[in-house]
């Protein structure tokens, strides 16, 4: 028993002590910092002339205003703009003292690549993405699985010298005030639930629909985008209602069984809150809405959407597909498609199924499946990596399969129609929301959007979700690789605009700084002459656009969609027509 015990004490302090050796490594100390990313080499010298003069040049040129100008101090803190978030501090003097740390320290901007981020240790971000672009995780402290008692209270303060903070929900501080600041980038938009949403994005939609009503040239009605009812709204639920008393309704029934779903307009994620409107269904929702006669009183947030009764199938499975939205600048608008992968349901499909994974594809649902179902570590002779390889499939394998079985005959079908249709939808779905985003050089916002194609080869938007899931060890190895290239190329643009923006700063800055002499010094304040057309000037080059030097060097996948640097139809890559334009400022 004494020898049991003693081996067993000496494993707990073995183990113990790895832990404790594992914690302090992780900890990033400045002079132990990885090197640059080596296939990249960025090693520009850019100084301030007199760093206490840019100082108090910057002060006056980089002015906080507020993203929410209405609320008081205390509907602020009421906002949580003042909480604590994974133990850091709110600090409101923070973008004032990272200002003071950059103009002493300006080469950190050009030569690290220096992150904060609340993801666990496990996660890809942190456990290989990072490291392999040369970036430093500087707080590996803060992350999703500490204690919730310590995440509420105020241990860390914010690194002076941060520059990509990167959050799975939204970090509630005040943009370039508390964190965020001008030479730093956040991956949340304020504004950005317009977009992933569904109630929010469903308006969007209808608003947008009905301004080109008349112009069918810029959006066909029926292209890309479901009927749907807000039935929050009274005028909405009643035009619905009509329909589904309607003969009409009668006879969709009859010929597709399933005719709408029933989605809830937010807070639902992984099909939780899609129901297929059959006989239960459509009971539960006569019955709520006493066939009509309630609508505008029920409170529930509840959409109806027109069911894509003719999907495409493989191998006789519904399919569908995601791919990315990347946001990379809102001041001024630059937006990015990427592709993603197909899902394909778990289950043959069969309209006349009540099983939830019969209509739905999500790949989440997919390893809950997997691991509901799993006998010795396998689902029907497959291990959960071969149910990846069969359900997860790149847009390439996809493309082979249609060509296998005859459905396209054009091997270059997805270069000639897929990806071109689906970047005309990402166009519309960033014009008819963007007037919501925030416009901020220091934001920008990765969504993952999913996609249904029907047996006739058109493509319809489902929903866009804003912490899309990039973990590889989800995905096929084919998937695998498009998700992995993806980050590396979107750090790649950041990066770039991050640091072409900072340049600028610090040239423009030092031009001030050589006319400084002509300028009253009143005590340590320095008064600038024409202040308002300088700021004006100011805002122009800390706009996002990348300077030569900066350009991404890596052979990106990304395709640019959006970038409101350039005029006329070369704003959304010639995809919009010039007449769709007219009522736009041009530039």
């Amino acid at each position: 028993m004494k020898i049991y015990l003693l081996v067993y004490t000496f494993l707990l302090i073995y183990g113990a002590t790895l832990f404790l050796i594992y914690y302090l490594s992780s900890l990033e100390l400045p002079e132990r910092r990885l090197q640059n990313d080596l296939s990249h080499p960025n090693q520009s010298s850019y100084e301030f002339e007199n760093p206490l003069i840019a100082y108090h040049l910057l002060s006056k040129l980089d002015t906080y205003e507020p993203l929410r100008p209405d609320l008081s101090l205390k509907e602020a803190t009421e906002f949580n703009y003042r909480g604590t978030f994974y133990g850091i501090k709110t600090d409101d003097h923070y973008c004032e003292k990272h200002r003071a740390y950059f103009v002493e320290n300006p080469n950190f901007m050009f030569q690290e690549k220096n992150f904060v981020t609340s993801w666990k240790m496990s996660f890809d971000l942190r456990s290989f993405i990072i490291p392999e672009i040369g970036g430093n995780d500087t707080m590996p402290y803060v992350r999703m699985s500490m204690l919730d008692s310590l995440k509420r209270q105020p241990l860390y303060d914010l690194r002076l010298d941060t520059q990509m903070l990167i959050f799975p929900y939204d970090f509630r501080r005040e943009v370039n005030k508390q964190f965020a600041c001008i030479t730093q980038y956040y991956n949340h938009i304020p504004g950005h639930d317009i977009l992933y949403r569904k109630d929010q994005v469903a308006e969007a939609i209808r608003k947008y629909m009905k301004k080109y009503e008349t112009k069918p040239q810029c959006l066909e009605n029926d292209k890309y985008f479901l009927k749907t009812w807000t039935l929050t709204d009274k005028e909405q639920c009643s035009q619905f209602f009509e329909e589904f008393n309607s003969e009409k309704y009668q006879q969709q029934k009859k010929e597709r069984n399933i005719v709408y779903f029933r989605k809830i307009g937010a807070k639902a994620h992984r099909g939780e809150g899609v129901f297929p409107v059959d006989v239960k269904e459509e009971q539960y929702i006569r019955n709520l809405y006493k066939n009509g006669k309630f609508c505008g009183k029920i409170k529930e947030n509840n959409l109806i959407q027109h069911y894509i009764y003719n999907p495409l199938l493989i191998n006789g499975r519904k399919t569908d597909f995601r791919i990315y939205i990347f946001i990379a600048s809102t001041n001024p608008m630059i937006v990015y498609y990427n592709d993603g992968y197909f899902s394909i349901s778990m289950t043959k499909f069969n309209a006349d199924s009540k099983e939830k994974g019969t209509f739905l594809t999500n790949a989440r649902l997919a390893e809950d499946f997997f691991l509901n179902s799993q006998q010795n570590g396998k689902y029907q002779n497959m291990t959960k990596k071969d149910l990846w390889e069969e359900t997860v499939w790149t847009f390439d394998s996809f493309v082979s399969y249609l060509l296998d079985e005859g459905i396209v005959k054009d091997p270059n079908w997805l270069d000639n129609y897929l990806r071109p249709e689906l970047m005309k939808m990402v166009a519309h779905l960033i014009r008819m929301t963007q007037e919501s985003f925030a416009q901020r050089s220091s934001l920008y916002e990765i969504y993952g959007v999913d996609v249904v194609i029907d047996n006739e080869l058109n493509i319809w938007f489902i929903e866009a979700n804003a912490q899309p899931d990039l973990e590889i060890a989800t995905l096929s190895e084919g998937a695998g690789e498009v998700v992995k290239d993806f980050m590396y190329d979107t750090f790649e643009v950041l990066f770039g605009l991050l640091r072409s923006r900072t340049k600028r700063i610090i040239e423009y800055v030092n031009g001030l700084t050589r006319e400084i002499n002509e300028w009253e010094v009143i005590g340590k304040e320095i008064e600038i002459q024409d202040l308002g057309e300088k700021k004006k000037e100011f805002e122009i080059i800390s706009k996002n656009y990348f300077e030569s030097e900066f350009e991404p060097k890596r052979k990106s996948k990304l395709i640019k969609v959006v970038d409101e640097n350039l005029l006329g139809m070369e704003k959304y890559s010639n995809i919009i027509p010039s007449d769709c334009l007219e009522n736009e400022q041009e530039g």
